[in-house]
C-alpha cells in the first residue's frame, strides 16, 4: 500500500530505551491517546491485535493504517494493569 498525505497520527512521544513494547514519555494533549487515558509511564504493547515489542515496532504498526481508521490499542500502566481501548486515528505531521 502506498500512503499519501499526513500519516495517521495517535500521540504519543515514545522513550528509546524500552524492551518488551513501546514506553510513552509523554501524551499530545487532545490527541486520540491523550483521550484513551494513555500516559507518560505506560507502554504500548499491541496496536490492532499487531504485537508492538519496540518503539519502531509501534511506528510500524501505525503505518499500516490512516487517517480515520479505528485500531483497538493495548497497553499496561505503570502499577502493571493491562488496558485496551478503540481509538479513532487523526492526521498527523507530514512525514
Amino acid at each position: 500500500m502506498i500512503q499519501h498525505g499526513a500519516p495517521a497520527f495517535l500521540g504519543v512521544q515514545l522513550a528509546q530505551d524500552a524492551t518488551g513494547g513501546a514506553t510513552i514519555s509523554g501524551v499530545v494533549d487532545g490527541s486520540p491517546a491523550a483521550e484513551a487515558g494513555l500516559q507518560a509511564g505506560d507502554t504500548v504493547t499491541a496496536v490492532g491485535g499487531t504485537t508492538v515489542d519496540s518503539a519502531d515496532a509501534l511506528s510500524s504498526a501505525l503505518a499500516k493504517h490512516n487517517p480515520g481508521d479505528q485500531v483497538q490499542i493495548t497497553w499496561v500502566d505503570s502499577t502493571g494493569s493491562t488496558h485496551s481501548a478503540t481509538i479513532t486515528l487523526v492526521a498527523g505531521p507530514a512525514a
